[in-house]
């Protein structure tokens, strides 16, 4: 059993599984997005803990690459940009699909607009850069006394970091009941699109649907400077407690499958289903394990998959949720394939059980750890994969 221990790290560089970055972003006009170094946990956002497996920490982020980052499905956490495909919940973990709305021919309908005005009336709405101060914190801090979830306790564990410590572009819609601030969100504005990263409102206002209208603030500023695109954030997958941010309408989704972008079907609930990664993660595996003849492989749930973003020496933890242990297990070390929901390629791993340790105490913090000791390749057919490991599949 190897051991494992955690120390921060102000920076390091992420070792083979750099690698996987420039196969989950794609150019974008043209442009390249760079990969960096990294350092810090995520917190969660929408008050669910996000599993990043893939996450950078960029020194500078100029509009272009926000847009990129965007655009591939890639979401701000704290000041860095991480790479998500599920969420962990006490009722299980959960697939997500990244959403947004395309602005150039958006128009609010007349229910939203009703919403809009009912607060524009009753309320000062202004438009401003990012703003922290006691009186946006002791509002967080009221807002968090009646919300469910695992949210960050404080605004700047929230945000990261603030004026020259924030390497993105934020702005603010703050909203005023006299001189008392009682709603604000923020969000980061790209070259061609803007990220929405929270809303914050007083109890006392919630029916007027506070959370909601500073979305449909956000887009309206969007709109007004021209921008292409509003990102929203994840929907899950066989849960509806994100599918608020459908409300807007015109959503669309980005679909894994075809690649691309596309329009939200009609039956979004159906087209969901379609598009979560988890279930399309099982559905190849039970795949292969059919195909290889496998039927004593074991489909196995990763609970750790996601330290593999958390600290500078973990990043050779296994990054996958669900994988299927195949062939023999000796000395320690399995053999487990897993499905690239992005490349839709399946990885052959070698892999070595590892535990959590204290560096300064040899406490034990987690067992049961897989640990990537070599990749064995990726391949698209089954059949190729077989040949080419018969002795590690079949013994």
């Amino acid at each position: 059993m190897h051991t494992l221990g955690v120390r921060a790290s102000s920076s390091y560089t992420v070792g083979d599984r750099t690698s996987n970055l420039e196969r989950t972003i794609p150019k974008c006009n043209g442009k390249n997005v760079a990969t960096h170094s990294t350092n810090q946990i995520p917190q969660p956002r929408d008050g669910l803990p996000l599993c990043a497996t893939r996450r950078v920490e960029p020194d500078a982020l100029p509009g272009g690459e926000l847009d990129a980052y965007l655009e591939a499905g890639w979401y701000r956490i704290g000041q860095n940009i991480s790479f998500c495909e599920f969420v962990a919940m006490d009722q299980g973990t959960f697939g997500v699909v990244w959403t947004r709305v395309p602005l150039e021919t958006y128009r609010f309908r007349k229910s939203l607009r009703r919403i809009k005005n009912k607060v524009e009336r009753d309320f000062t709405v202004r438009v401003h850069r990012q703003v922290h101060d006691l009186q946006h914190e002791l509002l967080y801090q009221r807002y968090l006394s009646t919300t469910d979830g695992s949210r960050a306790p404080t605004l700047h564990n929230l945000a990261g970091g603030f004026g020259a410590d924030n390497i993105f572009d934020t702005w603010e819609i703050s909203i005023w009941r006299g001189d008392e601030l009682i709603g604000f969100s923020w969000f980061d504005v790209g070259e061609e699109a803007i990220e929405s990263i929270s809303g914050v409102y007083d109890p006392s206002v919630a029916s007027y649907s506070m959370g909601f209208y500073t979305m449909l603030a956000e887009i309206d500023f969007a709109i007004e400077r021209g921008l292409k695109y509003y990102y929203a954030g994840y929907v899950l997958c066989g849960d509806p407690c994100m599918d608020y941010k459908l409300r807007t309408g015109h959503i669309e989704v980005l679909d894994r499958i075809q690649g691309c972008w596309r329009p939200l079907d009609e039956d979004a609930e159906a087209d969901l289903d379609m598009l979560d990664p988890l279930e399309r993660t099982r559905n190849a595996l039970d795949h292969a394990r059919h195909l290889l003849d496998l039927p004593e492989a074991m489909l196995y749930q990763n609970p750790h998959f996601s330290l593999c973003a958390a600290a500078p020496n973990l990043t050779s933890c296994l990054p996958y949720h669900l994988v299927l242990f195949c062939g023999p297990s000796r000395s320690g070390i399995v053999h487990v394939i897993a499905w690239d929901t992005v490349g839709h390629e399946y990885e052959l791993l070698r892999c070595v059980k590892a535990s959590l340790t204290s560096p300064d105490t040899g406490e034990v913090f987690l067992n049961n750890l897989l640990v990537t000791s070599k990749s064995l390749g990726r391949w698209q057919d089954i059949d190729e994969m077989a040949r080419a490991n018969q002795i590690i599949l079949h013994g």
